[in-house]
């Protein structure tokens, strides 16, 4: 399943390797998927009347399945010296670091966490 192949929510839960949000009724956080060549990352935010999915798909019913909106698409390397050196995503490749007064900050920095994790499991053998 390759990032561009993505048609529903379990292709994005299949292929997803960190994910973090508030977890209440107006969800925002950020996401993260390696599809085993790319990685992509992408912010999104909802309330309770539709999912994450959707969010991701522009936020509207209708428009779900057009195709997943990414903030960054990149290797594997790229989003690891991302997360090591917590970096914008939203910025050109390499050029701010995240501030902690950027919207969701806590959240990019739990997803960078969790990316790490799994490439530390994955490097030793484990499935994420």
């Amino acid at each position: 399943m390759l990032i561009e192949e993505i048609k529903d929510r379990n292709d994005l839960q299949n292929i997803t390797i960190a994910q973090d949000d508030d977890n209440d009724y107006e969800e925002s956080g950020y996401i993260a998927v390696y599809d085993g060549k790319r990685c992509a990352l992408a912010r999104y935010s909802h309330c309770s009347c539709y999912g994450t999915w959707t969010a991701l798909n522009g936020g509207d019913y209708s428009k779900s399945g057009n195709g997943v909106t990414w903030d960054w698409i990149g290797t594997k390397r790229q989003l690891l010296k991302m997360a090591r050196e917590k970096l914008d995503p939203h910025a050109p490749f390499g050029t701010r670091k995240a501030d902690e007064k950027d919207y969701d900050y806590d959240h990019l920095m739990n997803v960078y966490q969790q990316i790490l994790e799994w490439h530390e499991k994955t490097k030793r053998g484990k499935k994420s």
